[in-house]
């Protein structure tokens, strides 16, 4: 790499490449631990759940389980399943994967496109 005539280094030029301090890769090595053995250190959300809440299945997964297991027995893609009830194929995507938060409105549109009343969905 040439310096310019000036003899000052090109704001181009890249810095000398840096060894990490102790600090830092001490910080790193316990930021990992705390992913890998999921210590609750930090309040995590599900740190004060109970085993029993953990293993109930939410109304989210009765819903995505029911919608993938009626579409699959009807025979009806994914696309053609989206082009019939006029929904997006993420959106599809999103309540098969039990997301939380989806429209009551996109339910019924998913259960008349089934064939099925809402409150079939959640049994």
């Amino acid at each position: 790499m040439r310096t310019p005539a000036h003899g000052l280094p090109s704001p181009y030029a890249l810095p000398p490449a840096t060894k990490h301090c102790a600090a830092t890769k001490d910080r790193r090595q316990r930021k990992r631990g705390w992913r890998n053995t999921g210590d609750d250190t930090r309040g995590a959300k599900g740190a004060s759940m109970k085993h029993s809440e953990k293993s109930q299945t939410s109304p989210e997964e009765i819903i995505a389980k029911n919608v993938k297991r009626l579409r699959r027995e009807q025979r009806i893609g994914k696309e053609r399943f989206c082009l019939m009830v006029n929904i997006g194929r993420p959106t599809l995507n999103k309540i098969e994967k039990g997301a939380p938060n989806t429209r009551l409105s996109t339910i019924r549109k998913v259960a008349e496109g089934l064939g099925v009343e809402v409150i079939d969905l959640l049994r």
